[in-house]
C-alpha cells in the first residue's frame, strides 16, 4: 500500500508539472528587435550583406546602423562591414543604412529573388571642411583708389577621396549672395574674393555679423552645408608710413619708420619692399610678425641702386589686413 501511494504521488507531480508548463502564456513580442515581433516566425533564411564605400577599392564600413522593414529589425555592421538578419517573411523588404559622415541610403530588395540571400550596399561619403577662413583686406594706394576685398578660403576633404569633391559654393542667405568658389593648385583647396561692389549698395560692411555658409557638393551632386562662419572686422583705417618717402635718397640699408597704429585689438605689423623695374613694381622683401610696440624696421640686406617703394601693413588675429599707401625712395 505504501509503495502504491508513492507511485501515485510521483505520477500526480509529473502531471502537475506538464499542466503548469503548457499553461504558461507566451512572452509578448513587442520589442522591434525581437525576431518574433508582430507574431512573425523566421523563414529559415538569413539576409546577409556588406556595407562598402562607394568607389573602388570599396573599403568595408564598420559600425553602420542597418534597419530592415517591414520587420523593423536592427543591426550594426562589424569591422568587415557585414550584417545579417533572420528573415521573418518573404516578399519585398526595405533596407536603410546610415552612419555619421556618410549620406544615408535606402534600397528595396526582394529576398525571394536573391539566390544566396546576400547583397552589397555602397555609401557615399559626405564632403566636409577641414579649415575655413573669411577675412578682409583694405589696400590703401595713391591711384586709382583704395580697394576693399573680402576673401574666402577653404580646405575640404571627402571620405571617398578629394577627387570626389565637385564644387564648393559660398552662400550668404541674408544678402542673397551665392558664388561658386574657384579651384586652386591643390585639389582640396578653394578660394573666392569679393570686392565692395559685390555687396548691397557697394558696402562690404553689410557682411559683418551675417551668417556665411559653404555648400560642398560631390560628384554624385549630393550636398552638405557647413556650420555658419562670420566676418567680424574690416580694417578700413590704414597705417601711415613716415620715412623714407617721396623719393627720398637713402642708404642701401634703409630704416623704415611708421606711426603707431591706434587699435584696441591684437595685431602685428608687416613690411613689404618693392623694386621698380621698367615701371612695374616687383616684391623683393616681406617681413611679418612685427610686434605692435615696434615702429621701425631696418632692411636686413644691401639694396642695389634703383627706385623702390615700401608699405606697412597691420594684420589682426583674425587675419584681417590693412595696408598703407606706397612710400617711395631711391638708393643712389
Amino acid at each position: 500500500m505504501i509503495r502504491l501511494l508513492k507511485m501515485l504521488s510521483i505520477v500526480g507531480g509529473l502531471l502537475l508539472l506538464v499542466v503548469g508548463v503548457t499553461c504558461v502564456p507566451e512572452a509578448p513580442h513587442s520589442n522591434p528587435v525581437d525576431p518574433y515581433f508582430g507574431g512573425n516566425q523566421p523563414t529559415g533564411w538569413m539576409l546577409s550583406g556588406m556595407v562598402l564605400t562607394r568607389y573602388e577599392p570599396h573599403v568595408p564600413i564598420g559600425d553602420c546602423e542597418v534597419l530592415l522593414f517591414p520587420e523593423r529589425q536592427f543591426a550594426r555592421t562589424d569591422a568587415r562591414g557585414t550584417f545579417s538578419f533572420p528573415l521573418q517573411q518573404s516578399g519585398e523588404h526595405q533596407i536603410c543604412v546610415r552612419k555619421e559622415g556618410f549620406f544615408p541610403d535606402t534600397i528595396i530588395v526582394n529576398p525571394d529573388t536573391l539566390g544566396e540571400k546576400t547583397l552589397n550596399l555602397y555609401l557615399d561619403g559626405q564632403p566636409y571642411l577641414l579649415r575655413a577662413q573669411v577675412y578682409s583686406e583694405y589696400i590703401d594706394q595713391w591711384w586709382p583708389e583704395p580697394v576693399t576685398t573680402i576673401n574666402f578660403r577653404v580646405v575640404a576633404a571627402d571620405p571617398d577621396g578629394v577627387n570626389d569633391l565637385d564644387t564648393i559654393a559660398m552662400v550668404i542667405p541674408e544678402l542673397e549672395i551665392h558664388r561658386v568658389m574657384g579651384s586652386t593648385a591643390r585639389a582640396d583647396s578653394f578660394s573666392l574674393t569679393l570686392t565692395g561692389d559685390d555687396f548691397p549698395n557697394s558696402n562690404p560692411f553689410t557682411l559683418i555679423g551675417k551668417a556665411i555658409y559653404f555648400v560642398l557638393q560631390d560628384r554624385s551632386l549630393r550636398q552638405v552645408r557647413s556650420e555658419p562662419h562670420y566676418l567680424f572686422r574690416i580694417l578700413e583705417q590704414s597705417p601711415h608710413a613716415i620715412e623714407p618717402t617721396s623719393l627720398q635718397q637713402v642708404s642701401p640699408t634703409p630704416i623704415f619708420r611708421w606711426e603707431p597704429y591706434p587699435a584696441s585689438f591684437t595685431f602685428q605689423y608687416e613690411i613689404e619692399v618693392f623694386f621698380i623695374q621698367g615701371g612695374i613694381p616687383i616684391s623683393i622683401h616681406r617681413k611679418t610678425g612685427i610686434p605692435p610696440e615696434q615702429q621701425e624696421y631696418q632692411y636686413p640686406d644691401s639694396l642695389p641702386t634703383g627706385t623702390y617703394f615700401w608699405t606697412v601693413g597691420v594684420r589682426d588675429n583674425l587675419n584681417n589686413f590693412s595696408r598703407s599707401k606706397e612710400a617711395s625712395f631711391v638708393v643712389p
